[in-house]
């Protein structure tokens, strides 16, 4: 009878235990599922609808996901692939200029108001001044991005007489336009 009790006591044992596999298997697959989810999309699960180039301006077509309204007018830093996941760090509120390789070049940082006042358009030429003093001879604005407040102005650095260059200085760069010439006219945002 012993022997008789100790498998009915098994078996009772193994019956219990097996009532608590489905809920193991369905949590197992649900975590699953939530990582894998959450692998294939950013941190705020919008991905990329299509191939796209770097500097391409997102519309709300080129991303998947409501919360893509966010992103919509801002710029890509780099191309990206169908199905990646975007994340803050891989956009950027203005485009970002595309300067030739083997060009030096400066950002210049004006107030909005200062730069709408020149009037100046890329491919125009363009004084760097350091104070009242020209830096250099005449560049060209190579690109132009602003928000409500300030412009970040692409300037292509003019050729150099020194090897060496005060990095200091070129963060007091500010700018005119080349033909009046005359330094002292705008100053850099601060």
């Amino acid at each position: 009878m012993r022997s008789n009790e100790r498998d009915f006591r098994k078996a009772l044992w193994f019956a219990g235990m097996a009532r608590w596999i489905p809920p193991i298997a369905f949590s197992a697959v649900a975590i699953t599922i939530a990582f894998l989810a959450a692998s294939r999309s950013g941190e705020n699960g919008v991905t990329i609808s299509s191939n796209l180039k770097k500097n391409h301006q997102l519309t709300a077509a080129d991303l998947n996901i409501e919360v893509a309204a966010k992103y919509v007018g801002q710029y890509l830093k780099d191309d990206v692939s169908s199905g990646s996941a975007l994340t803050d760090d891989m956009v950027t509120r203005k485009p970002i200029p595309d300067i030739p390789s083997g060009t030096m070049a400066a950002i210049i940082v004006l107030e909005k108001s200062a730069w709408d006042g020149l009037r100046l358009l890329t491919n125009d030429d363009v004084q760097l001044c350091l104070g009242e003093n020209p830096f250099g001879g005449t560049t060209k604005v190579a690109a132009a991005a602003c928000d409500e407040h300030f412009c970040d102005i692409t300037v292509k650095l003019p050729p150099m007489t020194s090897v060496g260059a005060d990095a200091n200085a070129f963060a007091n760069l500010s700018l005119v336009d080349a033909k009046l010439r005359k330094c002292a006219t705008v100053s850099p945002a601060g």
